[in-house]
């Protein structure tokens, strides 16, 4: 079966995981989200596990794509 996405850019404040929430929230099937701020080259690292939870929670979640947005500064 080939069906069609329907998804957005969705917050991740609070973790990844909530960028899973707000997508269920949005009842879409796929998410963009920026995993560092936007507009800065350098980013702190993130804590150990800080991945759990989204991986609990995405087979559950409906969300059936996540992509990851590169920083702005690439198009420079």
């Amino acid at each position: 079966m080939n069906e069609r996405l329907f998804g957005c850019h969705v917050s991740c404040a609070g973790g990844f995981a909530n960028a899973l929430r707000n997508g269920k929230e949005l009842e879409v099937s796929a998410i963009q989200l920026h995993p560092s701020p936007p507009q800065r080259w350098n980013k702190e690292p993130y804590p150990a596990g800080y991945e759990s939870e989204f991986l609990e929670l995405l087979p559950e979640s409906g969300i059936r794509s996540v992509v990851f947005h590169a920083i702005y500064l690439i198009n420079l």
